[in-house]
């Protein structure tokens, strides 16, 4: 089977790349901490009209699917950045599943709202919510009043709102907070571990609810896929941006006279990496078309969630390798390499732990297979 790549795409990674390469080089001195670069890749992806891509038509956007999405994401990932297009991408998809087209689904499209995601990770257990999942509980007729607490990966920058997602008995909400109320809640953690947001108590009235993630308290219908697998996608970039990195650095040092490249121990950990990222790329790009041609149901959640798993515990291996290949100073904060490691130990779990994919995925496929019985 030869695999062509669609020029259109293969066109747009390289210009999302050359755009987002001018972002990174701002990078200051606390790397990924430094909270400047999300304004700054947030206004790289504006400037080149990113949000629009999948946004729909009727909001100003373009509507090229999630394929386009996933390329923004992966290059992001790529370059060590947060992943500042997922929330927007997906409040986005809940407007767009409810015909709600406004000035809300325009301001996305535009860039102008920045939005940080909380509380996936709790929602994707294979029987439902996992213990201490955030909750809504309904107050009056117009009023939802929020327990728990969420995990929002590095802290958000002050402009961003926070989009969380909250159980209730008749399924998954999505609110969106403002500035001012999560970062009265909002307790920033040690270098390397996530930003912790507290809801207990909070009232939010019904116009802060963006809508219905799901109709039902377990994972899987179709928005969930859709993030998942630009996820997945971030991940993949995370992952190859690392194994560039390393590749670089064995072809440009030398041992015993000979470049680290030729050392058989190294050499051959490079390709089995490019291997693996391929295979994730394929699994990626296979999600993200069966989303855009209409794939619903069992097949896009099952092709999402084995996307997502494969791409979190091939991130975790490749990035580990370009840190051994690095040698001891990879271990330190003054290698570049060591971004991707530190934005990756935050991003892997933020949509649910590998094995729960494998496991959900698994019964997806259980399910397929009965049914063609």
């Amino acid at each position: 089977m030869r695999l062509t790549p669609d020029p259109l795409v293969e066109r747009l990674g390289r210009t999302t790349r050359a755009r987002l390469a001018a972002v990174g080089r701002t990078r200051g001195p606390g790397g990924n901490a430094d909270s400047a670069l999300y304004g700054a890749a947030r206004d790289g992806l504006r400037d080149m009209g990113a949000y629009t891509f999948e946004a729909p038509v009727t909001s100003g956007g373009l509507d090229l699917g999630l394929v386009a999405g996933s390329v923004i994401a992966r290059e992001l990932g790529r370059h060590a950045l947060p992943e500042v297009y997922g929330g927007p991408a997906l409040v986005t998809d809940v407007l767009r599943d409810q015909d709600a087209y406004g000035a809300l689904a325009e301001a996305l499209a535009r860039g102008d709202v920045p939005v940080a995601l909380g509380g996936l990770d709790a929602l994707c257990g294979l029987d439902g919510p996992l213990a201490g999942a955030p909750q809504a509980t309904r107050r009056g007729t117009d009023a939802w009043e929020l327990t728990g607490q969420i995990t929002l990966g590095r802290m958000p920058d002050d402009a961003a709102r926070c989009c969380v997602a909250v159980t209730t008995d008749a399924g998954v909400l999505l609110v969106l907070l403002g500035p001012g109320i999560w970062r009265k809640r909002c307790t920033a953690q040690s270098p390397g571990r996530p930003a912790v947001l507290g809801l207990d108590g909070l009232v939010v009235a019904d116009g802060d609810v963006v809508g219905w993630l799901s109709g039902t308290a377990l994972p899987g219908d179709d928005l969930l896929a859709r993030a998942r697998v630009r996820q997945a996608a971030h991940l993949l970039g995370l992952a190859q941006g690392a194994c560039d990195l390393a590749a670089g650095h064995a072809r440009s040092r030398q041992q015993f006279g000979r470049p680290l490249m030729e050392f058989q121990a190294i050499g051959f950990t490079l390709a089995r990496g490019a291997v693996d990222l391929r295979a994730v790329r394929v699994a990626v790009e296979r999600a993200a078309w069966l989303a855009d041609t209409g794939g619903s149901g069992g097949a896009l959640a099952q092709a999402a969630a084995e996307a997502l798993a494969q791409a979190a515990e091939t991130a975790l291996r490749v990035i580990r390798d370009a840190m051994q290949i690095h040698g001891a100073r990879g271990m330190t904060r003054a290698a570049a390499v060591h971004r991707y490691y530190e934005l990756a130990r935050l991003e892997v779990p933020r949509l649910g732990p590998a094995a729960l994919l494998w496991r959900e995925a698994g019964a997806h496929r259980l399910n397929s297979t009965a049914r063609a019985a």
